[in-house]
């Protein structure tokens, strides 16, 4: 079984709960994605300030957002479903949905997260989560890119971490899905010093 991150009890930060969604309008947007590159620093310092704590559980983790539009989606999904099945896992339904189709102008994000190292082995296939995976969808304004897609989600699910357990990260694989496979990959930083290196070879 995945190991999970349990939800803080605090809850998600404001800026995550469907920021982009809808087709918010462009300033709402603009908005969000200062929010997040504002707060990505010091939510990394908050994960090295735990993982000094005593008795907490450390893991070194590597991000892998991965970008279909409505287009590719179907093909891409059922990949991705049949590979985790293949593989034995299987995701929470609570946490989780696949819906069949998605509007045309939608984009669908999924996160999963792996151990550090085995980046290797994951790039360019439909990687199995180490911890429970993040899937959203959004129609996003013109001045929002895949990347701050990818970044609402990877803050969206590190706001959800529990307090027995912390990562350290490297920088996001963020991927880009064409006829149900990988077309373009690539490492963001956002402009942050990440607690890992990036990973090799892409």
């Amino acid at each position: 079984m995945a190991l999970r991150f349990r939800r803080r009890q605090d809850g998600p930060r404001r800026y995550y709960r469907g920021a982009w969604s809808d087709a918010n309008a462009d300033n709402q947007a603009d908005t969000s994605r200062h929010d997040a590159l504002h707060d990505l620093p010091l939510v990394l310092r908050e994960l090295e300030q735990e993982a000094a704590a005593p008795g907490v559980r450390v893991v070194e983790l590597q991000p892998i957002v991965q970008l279909s539009t409505a287009r590719h989606y179907g093909r891409w999904s059922r990949g991705v479903q049949a590979s985790w099945k293949r593989a034995g896992y299987v995701a929470d339904e609570a946490e989780i949905q696949w819906p069949s189709s998605i509007p045309p102008g939608h984009l669908a994000g999924l996160l999963v997260v792996v151990p550090a190292g085995r980046v290797g082995i994951a790039l360019g296939r439909h990687p199995v989560p180490e911890f429970a995976p993040r899937l959203a969808f959004a129609q996003l304004p013109e001045s929002v890119s895949g990347a701050d897609f990818a970044l609402h989600l990877l803050l969206m699910w590190l706001s959800e971490r529990g307090v027995e357990q912390t990562a350290r990260l490297a920088p996001p694989v963020v991927e880009r899905i064409d006829q149900g496979r990988v077309a373009h990959r690539e490492v963001q930083t956002y402009g942050t010093a990440w607690p890992l290196p990036p990973a090799d070879g892409v």
